[in-house]
């Protein structure tokens, strides 16, 4: 999201759109989760291993992370929860590059 989002004056999504939003990315994940047979049937069930397999980050998301865990100092708990919410942001946008199948 753009910084200047941040500070615009009209009005968001409703409660209404944003759970509607939601329940389509739910949707979304949920086929691409077809085939894994290890109980994960959203980003908050993914494991350490899942994470490790599937929230792969390129050099530029490698970097910030990094810095972000050095200045921060987060837990390797925070860094995981971080990556899924990753995929849950990509899941909104039905990013297939994030798609697990």
């Amino acid at each position: 999201m753009d910084f200047e989002k941040f500070f615009d004056n009209r009005r968001g999504e409703s409660s209404d759109e944003i759970r509607v939003g939601a329940e389509q990315a739910r949707q979304y994940h949920r086929t691409c989760l077809v085939g894994l047979s290890n109980g994960v049937m959203t980003n908050a069930d993914m494991r350490v291993a899942e994470v490790r397999q599937f929230c792969e980050l390129d050099d530029a998301g490698q970097q910030l992370i990094k810095a972000a865990m050095t200045q921060i100092q987060f837990s390797a708990r925070a860094y995981h929860r971080i990556l899924k919410l990753v995929r849950t942001i990509a899941s909104l946008a039905e990013d297939k590059k994030y798609c697990l199948a």
